[in-house]
């Protein structure tokens, strides 16, 4: 009788053992610390995106995005859009706030580099949707800024929600549309 207990004593340690395996080769997921500048981009605690190279790649283009805002540098903005990047500013019905990659750096150069004297930009991404052909991006912003208007600086601040939405431009990911 003790050799069947031993049995199922052994069948129990490796059910065991099978199960302790399969927790540990569960998926690893991106955590605040894979990122450059962890206090200002963060990732959610609780947003468990997957540690793959497309989810690393883009979370790395939305810091690249936050450091060109924070540094007001319109080119390294341009080297994170797709070149078929299109801004309506949710406005639909107005076309005259709508403008595409070619305005870019001229917009972006007006409020970045001569309006704005500096800025404070904060991510934490909350989710990330992979779809067939492109990536977003769900965060939480707060941004905060200095300008001048006749000789007095003023700061400026705001924390909301936004989504960046990339696009696959040869062997990168690039923001299609959402800034």
């Amino acid at each position: 009788m003790s050799g069947v207990n031993n049995r199922k004593a052994s069948g129990f340690g490796v059910i065991g053992l099978l199960l302790a395996l399969s927790v540990g080769c569960g998926p690893s997921y991106l955590e605040t610390a894979d990122f450059e500048n962890p206090d200002s981009f963060k990732v959610s605690g609780d947003s468990q995106i997957i540690d793959n190279a497309v989810n690393r790649t883009v979370l790395n283009q939305v810091n690249k995005y936050r450091i060109a805002m924070t540094e007001r540098d319109a080119s390294k903005l341009r080297d994170v859009v797709a070149k078929s990047y299109y801004e309506n500013a949710s406005t639909t019905d107005d076309g005259g706030d709508d403008y595409g990659n070619e305005r870019l750096e001229q917009l972006f150069g007006e409020y970045l580099q001569d309006a704005a004297q500096e800025i404070r930009y904060e991510i934490e991404v909350t989710r990330v949707l992979e779809e067939a052909e492109t990536v977003h991006v769900d965060y939480i912003y707060r941004w905060s800024f200095r300008y001048k208007v006749r000789g007095r600086e003023y700061w400026e601040s705001n924390r909301d929600v936004n989504r960046l939405t990339f696009a696959r431009e040869g062997d990168d990911w690039k923001i299609s549309s959402g800034m």
